[in-house]
């Protein structure tokens, strides 16, 4: 596959010594959507799972935070997520489910 250079390129980021528990797949879970915002601390990843586990059945997905510190769970039981979405101003993430109809807010301050 021929590399890409150029604004198109994709990008890769380095957090410096690589955190415990901070690779986007492992153990079957797998991320479906990830917000990258800019904050003030230094660079941080949220990422949604659509399950903890893609190998079991019915295990819920769940809302991350990753940054140079390593992982945090910050939201976890959620049913069928399939986006989210960030209120910069209010410094809230929305997470919808498929499933369930709903759409949920977790403040990330």
């Amino acid at each position: 596959m021929p590399s890409q250079s150029g604004p198109r390129a994709a990008r890769q980021r380095h957090f410096g010594p690589r955190p415990q528990g901070c690779r986007l797949r492992a153990n079957g879970c797998t991320a479906i959507d990830i917000l990258y915002p800019a904050t003030p601390a230094g660079p941080v990843i949220y990422v949604l799972e659509f399950s903890a586990d893609q190998s079991r059945q019915n295990v819920p997905g769940r809302l991350s935070r990753i940054n140079a510190a390593g992982r945090e769970i910050l939201v976890d039981g959620l049913i069928t997520p399939t986006a989210l979405d960030w209120d910069q101003d209010a410094g809230d993430i929305f997470i919808s489910e498929l499933a369930t109809g709903r759409i949920l807010k977790t403040a990330i301050r």
